[in-house]
């Protein structure tokens, strides 16, 4: 089936090579692990429309430093007002990529609340709480 072009089968395929890790959608794999037929999986499923697939690419190039196609995946799926592409802009903007950080601050002043959150999370900066006496 999925290499007839379904693309819920090829996003299935990209999980099986995918592996055991970085498996979030209550799928249980214990297969085989193959990141680059994994990516070669997603990225079909990508192209017919799964809206899942993205957030493996996009995570998977930012793993692999590849931030500018990381960034399009990512900007794909806040387009899609996907609250893992805010996400994953946001990861990439702490990462200094500028450009993410600005379509998350775009996003964010058209009134998404998941944009605004990320920004919020973006910008909030952790503090040293070793001192504080409660």
């Amino acid at each position: 089936m999925a290499e007839k072009g379904n693309a819920d089968a090829q996003y299935f395929l990209g999980l099986y090579y995918n592996g055991p890790k970085d498996n979030h959608v209550g799928v249980i794999i214990l297969e085989r692990r193959d990141r680059q037929e994994a990516v070669q999986w997603f990225e079909k499923a990508a192209e017919q429309g799964n809206n899942n697939a993205p957030i493996y690419l996009g995570k998977y190039y930012k793993d692999i430093n590849n931030y500018k196609e990381s960034f399009e995946w990512y900007k794909k799926l806040a387009e899609q007002e996907n609250r893992y592409g805010f996400d994953g802009l946001k990861d990439l903007a702490e990462k200094g990529y500028s450009e993410a950080l600005s379509v998350l601050k775009s996003f964010a002043k058209k009134g998404n609340s998941d944009a605004q959150y990320c920004l919020a999370n973006y910008y909030h900066k952790p503090v040293n709480t070793k001192h504080i006496i409660y």
